[in-house]
């Protein structure tokens, strides 16, 4: 046993010893938490704090509210998610109802989603009275925030940036405030604002009421409380287990070569409801993003890039359950909330202690459970041992699955659900024998597979198994299909080398081009046949129709004369022969026929839609995106095309109106589905 091991041990058996101590009938479980009436709150503020389901005080509201009432300036180090807002919020609403609409109170947040959290949050609070709260950050427009302003609010919420803005702007009166809340105060440090929060301190009167809420009290936040509060009350509410309660810490030692396929191995293994995964740069958050993307994965990235609009609507999602997996830099994560997050994962290790603090306790709020996962590499060792170090935080090491072990965690995975779906019903003896003669033949295997599949509503892997036919012979380039060969050259083009043709006003009277190359014929050739083509060197096209018959082929075929032959007809007999599956060298995919100009079977209809792959759209997506809006069977879906952003099928004819209104106007992986019939070339 290592020395870690040991003191982890020790430390473990230490806290079992005093939650035996603090057993049934001891003092510590006698003592009651106090309620949030017996906290002295109003009862406008506790109809308010009922209607927003809170039952019992946390530990920093139960010592942090009857302090802020007394307008004591306090020092309170506690983690994230444990309601603070509420902490600070309730007793400067509590003091303002009943007075005039004057500014009194403001709150300093380090992002505008953190800003729009605790003004949301307050606005909820004061929801009995009559104070009124706005909140000023950046990346908003500076109108509708300097009107808000004129029309009087008691408690202004915003980011240092733009609050100090305004106040230079003398569109915010600091005169009349008398309350000064930082909320993360660490993270406003971090972030850069030291100089805007002292130029707004002492823009503020002196015998201010000043509360500082911090999840971490580094050197610099302790300056600054020293400096701009008046004899604080330090309340160090996490100091001892801060992110240790309620979040179990795992890490996995990596290599780094293959940082992507590891996370991917850690995220199939843990199997997260619901994660955070964080990265130290914004290209890593993109390219971590876009890889889960590309294997299926519900997830989006989020950073600084990011308009306002597109941080909320991925935000939107993620609360929606519509993602599962949000990938963020620390900057772009300040701010978030998300009460249900169940892990939290490390892609790259901080480099700082506190960073890791804060990543984690996005996790485990509100008494709830979370899992911190951290991918560790060598480079990552010395950060990783410094946070142990100092926070007294020993993870759990755990070892990256083989494949082999995936591949037995999934099966296991789906057997339990298998029994899970199937386990309490009984079958007669027919289908009994039925189970019996199937898997006794050469095809059983493949054949209760599918029926699995159906069971466990896998219909990507049923479509897959049901369609895949062995991949066709590559053709010689002359007889592949449209598809695979370049583009034509657009008319326009041709148009421009039309006209760099020498004109006839261009030679001179002798025949010579201008440009100096001789133009007229070879020697020896006829001019005088239409097209320079009768002289005798080159026989005219009737008299090589005249020809007589060519020698036997080594291949065999007829020596006959040639008879004219429709190329079109030809090549698309011979596409039509050929049916599977293949990817052409633009990577597009193609199932059974390839169809050259929109063509449809008889009584069929060729249907364009204008989604692809790019929007995650594959054989399986389309057939189910098809069959559950319009209704129609599978067997009535044929010769299906899917490019990188649009898509070809084929339906009868009698149904194809019907599908194509229901499939208008439905939405796929956010965009708008457009169905109509193909246009023939």
């Amino acid at each position: 046993m290592t020395h870690e091991q040991e003191t982890e041990q020790r430390e473990s058996a230490e806290t079992d010893q005093e939650e035996t101590d603090n057993g049934p009938g001891s003092e510590a479980e006698d003592e009651q938490v106090p309620t949030f009436a017996e906290l002295g709150l109003a009862p406008e503020i506790l109809e308010a704090v009922e209607e927003m389901g809170f039952e019992q005080p946390t530990d920093v509201q139960v010592e942090a509210i009857p302090l802020a009432m007394e307008r004591r300036d306090v020092l309170v180090q506690s983690r994230t998610g444990t309601g603070k807002t509420l902490a600070f919020g309730a007793p400067i609403i509590q003091g303002l109802i009943g007075l005039e609409p004057r500014t009194s109170a403001l709150v300093l947040a380090p992002t505008r989603e953190l800003a729009l959290q605790v003004a949301a949050e307050c606005t909820r609070i004061a929801a009995r009275t009559e104070v009124g709260i706005v909140a000023i950050y950046g990346g908003a427009a500076m109108g509708p925030q300097i009107d808000a302003l004129k029309r009087g609010t008691q408690i202004v919420v915003g980011t240092p940036g733009r609050v100090l803005d305004h106040i230079r702007r003398r569109n915010l009166s600091t005169s009349t405030i008398n309350t000064l809340v930082l909320d993360e105060g660490d993270e406003m440090l971090s972030m850069g604002f030291l100089e805007e929060i002292r130029a707004i301190i002492e823009s503020l009167p002196e015998d201010r009421h000043t509360m500082v809420f911090s999840a971490t009290i580094p050197e610099e936040i302790q300056r600054l409380a020293d400096r701009y509060t008046r004899d604080p009350v330090p309340l160090y509410l996490s100091e001892d287990f801060i992110g240790v309660r309620e979040i179990q810490h795992v890490y996995y030692l990596v290599t780094g070569g293959d940082r992507h396929g590891d996370l991917l191995r850690v995220l199939e293994y843990e199997q997260p409801e619901t994660a955070l995964i964080f990265c130290n740069t914004r290209e890593d958050t993109a390219n971590v993003a876009g890889y889960l993307q590309s294997n299926g994965f519900a997830a989006e990235g989020i950073s600084s890039d990011l308009t306002q609009s597109d941080r909320e609507r991925v935000m939107g999602k993620m609360r929606q359950g519509q993602l599962k997996y949000l990938v963020a830099t620390d900057i772009a994560a300040r701010g978030i909330d998300l009460s249900d997050l169940s892990h939290v994962i490390n892609y790259t290790f901080p480099e700082s202690a506190d960073v890791y603090i804060h990543r984690t306790g996005r996790t485990g709020r509100a008494g709830k459970s979370g899992i911190a996962v951290s991918l560790v590499s060598p480079r990552e060792i010395g950060s990783f041992y410094y946070l142990k170090l100092i926070h007294k935080i020993y993870p759990e090491e755990r070892r990256l699955p083989s494949a082999d072990e995936m591949a037995t965690r999934r099966e296991a995975a789906r057997h339990a659900k298998l029994m899970e779906i199937c386990g309490g019903r009984d079958v007669s003896e027919e289908l009994r024998s039925l189970a019996r003669r199937v898997w006794s033949t050469v095809d059983g295997e493949r054949l209760v597979a599918l029926a699995l599949s159906h069971v466990l509503e896998e219909p990507g892997e049923v479509f897959a198994a049901i369609e895949a036919r062995p991949q066709p012979t590559p053709r010689p380039a002359e007889q592949r299909d449209r598809s695979e060969r370049p583009p034509p050259r657009r008319r326009s083009e041709r148009d421009d080398k039309r006209e760099r043709r020498p004109r006839r006003d261009d030679r001179d009277r002798d025949g010579r081009h201008r440009s100096g190359r001789d133009r007229r014929p070879p020697r020896g050739r006829d001019e005088s046949g239409p097209g320079r083509a009768g002289g005798a060197d080159r026989p005219d096209r009737a008299d090589r129709a005249d020809r007589p018959d060519r020698p036997d082929r080594s291949d065999g075929r007829s020596d006959g004369p040639r008879k004219p032959v429709d190329r079109k007809t030809t090549r698309t007999r011979r596409r039509d022969s050929e049916q599977g599956a293949f990817t052409t060298p633009d990577g597009d995919v193609e199932f059974w026929e390839t169809v050259d100009d929109g063509g449809a079977s008889d009584d069929y209809v060729r249907l364009f839609m204008n989604v692809g792959r790019q929007q995650g759209l594959g054989l399986a997506e389309l057939f189910q995106l098809v069959l559950d809006e319009t209704g129609i069977v599978k067997d009535q879906l044929e010769k299906v095309q899917i490019k990188s952003s649009y898509s070809f099928f084929n339906v009868p004819g009698e149904v194809a109106d019907a599908v194509i209104e229901k499939l208008n106007g439905k939405s796929y992986a956010e965009r708008e589905v457009r169905v109509e019939r193909a246009k023939k070339n």
